[in-house]
């Protein structure tokens, strides 16, 4: 078995050379860099073994910050794509918007040449667009549920309207008199075709825009019928 001295030396050679390579094309190591190395082949030759681990350890730890983390980035930009083809940016916007900032800052980072603070925000996005893509998929499921329900319940209200203004247009109901209520009950027609649109298009949140106060809507398109019918009933009446 090597001496433990020994197995130190072999590390600080290794971690000395990729250092040095890695010096040359970082400014952030230029001063750094080679004091690192130096002091931890110090304390090995005085016999300091586990300061000399402790100050290897630094000594990679800026090897490793000496290059740009594309691999992280990369990472990052998966994960932003993964979550904007499950809807975050319509699903779970805000951390949606933290991961596309913070991918940004690492690029940036990068062009500054801080590959540390770009390795954080790299980090950062990915996380963020992994929650973004959690919160989409619960978020849209839970939508589709709730315009599932509520489109069922118009779509029964629009057939008892369409049915009552069929009834009322071949009474003898003045015409004028069924004007605003055909207005209206064509407007609530086409809302409706458009959530269905919508969902069809998996964009529940437009859909759910589209239903909100539709079923008031058409309560009113009802009860003003069934007025009409009524005045209509009276006035033919001896």
């Amino acid at each position: 078995m090597r001496p433990r001295s020994l197995n130190i030396a072999v590390a600080v050679r290794a971690a000395g050379a990729d250092a040095r390579s890695s010096i040359r094309r970082s400014p952030l190591l230029i001063r750094r860099g080679p004091l690192l190395i130096r002091r931890t082949r110090l304390l090995m030759r005085r016999g300091h073994l586990r300061s000399a681990k402790a100050w290897l350890l630094i000594a990679l730890l800026a090897v490793a910050c000496a290059e740009p983390p594309n691999k992280e980035i990369g990472q990052a930009q998966g994960a932003v794509d993964a979550a904007r083809a499950a809807g975050a940016d319509r699903y779970a916007t805000e951390e949606y918007t933290a991961a596309t900032e913070a991918l940004k800052q690492a690029g940036d980072a990068v062009t500054q040449r801080d590959y540390r603070l770009a390795l954080n925000h790299a980090i950062e996005s990915r996380e963020h667009a992994q929650n973004a893509a959690r919160q989409a998929a619960e978020t849209r499921a839970r939508l589709r549920g709730d315009v599932e329900r509520s489109m069922a319940q118009v779509a029964a209200l629009v057939a008892q309207a369409n049915s009552r203004m069929a009834s009322a247009e071949q009474s003898r109901v003045p015409r004028r008199s069924l004007r605003d209520v055909q207005q209206a009950l064509a407007g609530v027609n086409a809302d409706v075709q458009k959530a269905g649109a919508a969902m069809q298009a998996e964009d529940y949140r437009t859909a759910q825009d589209a239903l909100n106060g539709m079923k008031e809507r058409i309560d009113a398109v009802i009860a003003s019928l069934s007025n009409i019918g009524g005045a209509a009933g009276q006035r033919r009446r001896p």
